[in-house]
């Protein structure tokens, strides 16, 4: 049984929804698929709807940025990860936003109070770099308890079980960042579409997921796989990052794994669902073998 996730991640305004909904349609031809959107559940749940609700007429901003990713971390516990319909099959998940863009955005309605005060020659990009690279941990005293709160609360999107009668589920994950923001004529339909905000949060994205380079023959056939497909383009953009949401749980302990990231500058929705058409298509994305 083999599983992969595409976790597509970004700012508002990038293309998101419209780049999974595309690629969905065409992957279905394929593999099977199943997309996961927090406040669009596979089931009806009311809460879901409540809180779609709740951000559209403003009024979640009434409580503390933690809080409100705690019920987006809730929201998202409500989707039902369906596994593949055989026990050798694959599937692939299509992830619209995840518990970083919940920990992002929190992070940058908790900076934004300082930002309209910032100095001409201030440290804000050293600010965000600091926040985003060192003090979203367990560890740090203003945001420990957001990233604390958001890892209880979520179901790991990652898992690897083991058993005598039951072939070993193989499960990686792979993380699509939208960078390339789309012009927008209508007002904010909700306070995280406020511009200041999305400024902070973009810093935050840019910073949170940069990590050391993903170069070919150094990892797994699944990073080959992705290498091949993208790199020596001027729009994308490979990193590995260390993302503790995304963990694998070995019957032990949950264990971190480095998750590989493509950071995509391209304007061209069309062209990128190719690409990742492609890459869905290749074996080797889908060869089994053991996590580092």
């Amino acid at each position: 049984m083999t599983i992969r996730y595409l976790i597509v991640e970004g700012i508002d305004s990038t293309g998101k929804t419209t780049f999974v909904e595309k690629l969905a349609k065409q992957a279905s031809k394929h593999v099977e698929v199943q997309v996961i959107n927090d406040l669009r559940p596979n089931k009806r749940v009311y809460f879901n709807m409540w809180l779609n609700r709740y951000v559209k007429d403003g009024l979640i901003q009434e409580l503390d940025p933690v809080s409100q990713a705690a019920l987006f971390a809730i929201a998202a516990k409500q989707n039902d990860l369906r596994l593949p319909h055989s026990l050798t099959g694959r599937k692939l998940y299509i992830i619209d936003r995840s518990v970083i863009s919940s920990l992002l955005y929190a992070a940058g309605l908790i900076y934004l109070k300082n930002y309209y005060n910032q100095d001409p020659g201030s440290t804000l990009v050293q600010d965000l770099s600091d926040i985003a690279k060192a003090r979203l941990n367990d560890d740090d005293v203003e945001y420990g308890e957001l990233h604390r709160t958001l890892r209880v609360l979520r179901t790991t999107y990652l898992q690897r079980t083991s058993d005598d009668t039951i072939n070993r589920l193989d499960a990686r994950a792979l993380v699509l960042c939208r960078c390339h923001v789309y012009g927008r004529e209508e007002s904010p339909s909700d306070i995280y579409e406020d511009k200041q905000l999305q400024l902070v949060v973009k810093d935050l994205f840019r910073y949170y997921l940069d990590g050391p380079e993903l170069k070919a023959s150094q990892g797994s056939s699944f990073e080959n796989a992705i290498y091949s497909s993208f790199s020596n383009r001027v729009s994308y953009d490979l990193v590995k990052v260390d993302i503790p949401f995304f963990t694998i749980d070995d019957g032990d302990k949950y264990g971190r794994a480095k998750i590989p990231v493509i950071r995509s500058y391209n304007a061209d929705l069309d062209f990128e669902v190719a690409k990742f058409l492609h890459l869905i298509q290749n074996e080797e994305f889908w060869a089994s073998e053991e996590l580092n």
